[in-house]
């Protein structure tokens, strides 16, 4: 009675340490949850069950009913764009038989149900927009109940046998994303659990289950941004007489000592330049295309008389798909425009920032420019169409003639 009740508390406390768990993940990855019913199929062998039972038995005529409905219940953490980790908690169903004597009469029947939790890795491999093949192998420990009774010749004295066990587990599917707070998933998985009597059952579910990411996205607001274009140096008004400029040189020589002049200082120019990320890249890729090359070298045929500062690199995305993977699909595109500017324009590597290095502490996430604008419920073309200004690499230059 104690180890049943120690199982039936694993679960809860598995998904409680899982929902605590968030807190402590929500800084690399996406955290989810979901649901799934669906239908189990168990192979149960009953003649031999029959026959370890009650060896007088012949086993005519057998009848078995080895399907039922399933449940499961999972939490999953996407450590990557690819893979996960996924700790769930299952129900196998029901599956029941019959086993009858002619000679002389006698029945005995009995039934076999699973329960227990999970750990699996998940893989997801995307073949369209919204669609993706997911693939899984994890651990399955499931505890076993079986239940018989008999009568005349082929009566039993085991009533109940309950087992525990783990077995590996494997599974396949398909999943959509409905939008980006939902996603239908329809999978086949396999598992094997002991039949108590000796004997391994594999039992096999078709589901269908409901995902839900329990991670909400940040969001800023920023302006639309624009095309390439040069702010004309606006050259600083005279200093007041009262006060004069600070000098940006001093000149110190021998007596007599003429009087300090001050410096005007040189015009800063500020060069923002904007770079539709769908021109500079693919669809969710981050290597450079070959109009992003040739515009990047136009860049700096652009700034190559100017002595410049610094140069930050900020990249946006637009609010489809997660925010752990767009943060990191700025991050990845970023870096490779960095690495274009140092190698095939010459630029020195220590005045190009990026926008996660230069405002690290703030978490960088998709700008969401349209956001307002573009309305969830229209079409997926055009909704992608109308949040083009989020995706964008902007490159600002400060320096001086």
């Amino acid at each position: 009675m104690r180890s049943r009740h120690l199982l039936c508390m694993l679960p809860v406390a598995s998904l409680g340490a899982l929902l605590a768990f968030p807190a402590l993940a929500q800084d690399s990855g996406d955290t989810y949850g979901g649901i799934g019913l669906g239908r189990t199929q168990m192979d149960l062998h009953p003649d031999r069950m029959a026959h370890a039972l009650n060896p007088a038995i012949d086993g005519q005529p057998l009848s078995s009913d080895e399907s039922d409905i399933g449940l499961k219940l999972f939490l999953g953490y996407q450590f990557s764009p690819r893979f996960g980790v996924e700790a769930g908690y299952y129900r196998l169903g029901e599956s029941s038989f019959r086993a009858q004597n002619s000679m002389p009469p006698g029945q005995l029947n009995g039934s076999l149900r699973g329960l227990g939790l999970s750990l699996d890795l998940v893989g997801n491999w995307p073949v369209m927009e919204h669609l993706s093949v997911i693939g899984r192998f994890g651990a399955a420990a499931t505890r076993s109940e079986a239940y018989f009774n008999g009568s005349g010749s082929a009566a039993t004295a085991i009533s109940s046998l309950r087992e525990s066990r783990v077995d590996a587990k494997v599974g396949f599917g398909l999943q959509y994303a409905l939008s980006p707070r939902l996603i239908l998933r329809g999978e086949v998985e396999r598992y094997r659990i002991g039949d108590t009597l000796g004997g391994r059952v594999p039992v096999v579910m078709s589901s269908l289950s409901l995902v839900m990411p329990l991670e909400h996205e940040q969001s800023t607001t920023r302006p639309a941004s624009s095309e390439p274009t040069y702010v004309t140096p606006v050259p600083p008004a005279a200093p007041p007489a009262a006060k004069p400029a600070a000098p940006a040189v001093e000149l110190i020589v021998a007596s007599p000592p003429p009087p300090i002049q001050a410096a005007r200082p040189l015009p800063a120019l500020l060069k923002p330049v904007s770079v539709s990320a769908t021109a500079l890249f693919a669809t969710d890729q981050s290597s450079l295309s070959p109009v992003a090359r040739v515009m990047l070298e136009n860049f700096c045929v652009d700034i190559s008389g100017l002595h410049f500062e610094r140069i930050e690199l900020t990249g946006s995305a637009d609010r489809l798909g997660s925010a752990t993977h767009n943060r990191k699909l700025i991050k990845q595109r970023t870096n490779e425009v960095k690495a274009y500017l140092v190698q095939a324009c010459g630029l020195d590597a220590h005045k190009l920032v990026t926008a996660s290095s230069a405002r690290a502490s703030s978490k960088h996430v998709p700008a969401k420019i349209a956001a307002a604008e573009c309305k969830r419920a229209m079409p997926l073309r055009k909704l992608r169409s109308c949040l083009q200004p989020d995706r964008s690499v902007e490159v600002f230059v400060t320096g001086r003639r």
